[in-house]
């Protein structure tokens, strides 16, 4: 019963680093992802209290919809790039080969 469960946590952290390279290797830029994120974030903060002192709340609605359309725009961009690029493969995998004169 004991191997079994030492197979079972074996098993278990292996499959954690796995997960763990998969992840790392998703986010090769981890460290200045945090760093940008975390200066986005004091950004956030002070620009929200200046709207909100310059125009109320309505100010603090304005800049949090821009703040956030500029967090996803990136992503969005990633997405457009990564879509466009699988088409292209596809495109080319999909072009006829010129037939060969006998």
């Amino acid at each position: 019963m004991s191997k079994q469960t030492g197979n079972h946590h074996r098993f278990s952290a292996t499959y954690a680093l796995h997960q763990l390279n998969r992840s790392a290797s998703s986010l090769p830029d981890a460290v200045p992802g945090i760093a940008i994120r975390a200066a986005l974030a004091t950004v956030l903060m002070y620009l929200l209290f200046i709207a909100y002192q310059l125009m109320g709340i309505a100010g603090v609605v304005v800049i949090s919809i821009f703040f956030l359309i500029s967090l996803v725009a990136p992503a969005l961009v990633k997405l457009y790039r990564i879509r466009k690029a699988r088409q292209e493969r596809s495109g080319e995998a999909l072009e006829p080969v010129a037939q060969v004169e006998e």
